[in-house]
């Protein structure tokens, strides 16, 4: 009779992942010059997903950056927001937030 077993490795790309946190960045930029700088800066961060949307897979010192880097590109009417996923989600916004108050926020 042949068993099967499966291995589990990890490579060296898969080690540094778990250094990393997935972010999730959406905004809102009303003059088209910072927008489009914005875009520049966020690819050189991670993929867009949409048109006012990046992912990235970030270590804490780039995410750190990135937090520090983020104000200058928004003004009192645009909105960024940086969403940090894990398993407690964090959310960092800059400009006009309209958070409403939810209890529990279950991502799918």
């Amino acid at each position: 009779m042949l068993m099967e077993r499966e291995n589990y490795f990890l490579t060296i790309d898969e080690k540094i992942d778990y250094d990393k946190t997935l972010v999730l960045i959406i905004y809102d930029i009303i003059d088209n010059k910072k927008r489009t700088h914005f875009s520049k800066l966020m690819e050189g961060y991670g993929n867009r997903v949409q048109k006012s949307a990046f992912e990235a897979k970030l270590t804490s010192k780039q995410y750190d950056k990135l937090l520090s880097v983020i104000p200058k590109y928004c003004d009192e009417s645009d909105s960024i927001r940086v969403y940090k996923l894990t398993s407690k989600c964090q959310v960092t916004c800059w400009g006009y937030t309209d958070i409403t108050d939810e209890d529990e926020i279950i991502l799918i």
